[in-house]
């Protein structure tokens, strides 16, 4: 028995087997696999180096707000965890400067899965609950462990400080404070850039 041209077409334009649609995911689950990599690596990367920015940020202020008001300012963080915090070396008697600094106090935690490295072996004197007044984890920092802190002096310039900010996936990134400048530059940590 022939079959009529009509009931041909119909097949034809009828859509795809289910062995198609089948072949059509495989290949979409696989590209989608490969790909995932590389993207979530670039994501990850791309997290730490925000979170990294931010802090050089900061610690770049922490200079500018120590020339500004003449005055030594401290920027701290807590090795092994999240927490740091930016403010005066003393607490002042005066009510203008007690606001001033108020002012330029500033806390913050890194996002989940970054920490900074642990490894600052100095024994960093305890931060004074007076100079955390104002601040709305004030109790939180209170009880933290800090590193040594990073002076920033109203000549410009500070101490001479390394230190790095892991994620973790093993990625790395250093922060760098110049002495006699008081610069604050961030780089891939040179482990890292070792192996690549």
């Amino acid at each position: 028995m022939r079959r009529s041209p009509a009931s041909h077409r119909h097949r034809a334009s009828g859509g795809y087997t289910l062995l198609e649609v089948m072949l059509a995911v495989s290949v979409l689950i696989i590209l989608s696999t490969v790909a995932s990599g590389p993207i979530m690596r670039t994501w990850r990367d791309q997290r730490l180096a925000e979170s990294t920015e931010n802090v050089r940020g900061l610690l770049a202020g922490t200079r500018i707000r120590a020339v500004d008001n003449d005055q030594t300012w401290q920027f701290r963080y807590e090795p092994g965890g999240t927490h740091y915090v930016r403010v005066p070396l003393a607490a002042t008697e005066s009510e203008n400067d007690e606001a001033s600094n108020r002012s330029g106090q500033q806390s913050g935690t890194l996002p989940d899965g970054i920490t900074f490295e642990t490894t600052d072996t100095g024994s960093a004197p305890p931060l004074d609950p007076k100079l955390l007044n104002g601040l709305t984890d004030s109790q939180e920092l209170s009880s933290a462990s800090w590193a040594t802190p990073i002076l920033f002096y109203s000549d410009g310039t500070a101490t001479q400080t390394l230190f790095t900010i892991v994620d973790q996936y093993g990625g790395s990134r250093e922060v760098l404070v110049r002495d006699l400048t008081g610069a604050v530059t961030s780089r891939r940590s040179t482990s890292v850039q070792a192996g690549l």
